[in-house]
């Protein structure tokens, strides 16, 4: 396990080592089994630590921390994300797109919903929970918790400057074991605007996350909108800003 495990987590393997050697992490492993035995669990056990194998740690400006797999059997293993051919997008990453749009500009071509686009520039699209019961919302979020908390806590002394973005309050509860010299971004949870009755209770609108990042990213800003070949098709700035005008 272990050798598959550095295979996929490449460069944060050392930063998860004693966490995924311990007694602790095998208790989770045990506890996956057992549930597996009963129940579908998501994702598959391959995409469990996408969110690390996708991002190399030494790219990683961007800390993006949701709670929860999708139970429904949707899970990539990426926060927020969304299988490349699901035809129905989910409330939340609706709510992110709309903010997108509202922040930067237009999306002229079908957006990436994968967003491995993200990942691979340096955003690290972490839920809380890694795995979830189909079915069951939250029902994996304490098996994670000393997991999440380790991680957090080991890698924000170790990489200072780290934005991190922390959205609805189960994701803000991991705000203090983010280390000082780090930007902390916190919003409402984007599925609370998707089924808010009135704008003026849409929290997460307008909280301007990806303009902020990138201000302070500056030339290592995060292209949010396109992914490198949507840009090679767009043929560079002066079209893609034409769509920005409409």
């Amino acid at each position: 396990m272990s050798t598959i495990l550095k295979s996929q987590l490449k460069g944060w393997y050392p930063v998860l080592e004693k966490t995924l050697q311990s007694n602790y992490f095998k208790g989770v492993k045990s506890s996956i089994k057992e549930d597996l035995k009963r129940e579908e669990v998501y994702p598959k056990g391959s995409d469990i630590m996408k969110a690390f194998s996708l991002c190399p740690i030494e790219e990683t400006k961007i800390v993006i921390l949701g709670q929860d797999q999708y139970h429904d059997g949707t899970a990539t293993g990426l926060a927020f994300a969304n299988p490349t051919h699901c035809e129905i997008i989910s409330p939340s990453l609706e709510i992110i797109i709309e903010e997108i749009e509202t922040n930067i500009g237009i999306i002229a071509l079908p957006f990436n919903q994968n967003l491995e686009h993200w990942a691979k520039q340096g955003v690290l699209l972490l839920n809380t929970s890694l795995t979830v019961m189909h079915g069951a919302p939250g029902s994996h979020l304490d098996l994670w918790e000393q997991f999440t908390t380790r991680f957090i806590s080991d890698f924000s002394k170790l990489k200072p400057n780290i934005i991190y973005m922390l959205w609805g309050s189960h994701a803000q509860q991991y705000e203090q074991s983010i280390a000082k010299n780090n930007h902390i971004l916190k919003a409402e949870h984007p599925v609370k605007d998707y089924y808010a009755v009135k704008d003026k209770d849409k929290k997460f609108i307008g909280c301007e996350h990806f303009n902020i990042a990138n201000d302070i990213l500056k030339d290592d800003a995060i292209e949010w909108r396109y992914t490198q070949q949507q840009l090679e098709f767009l043929n560079g700035d002066a079209i893609k800003n034409n769509f920005d005008e409409i």
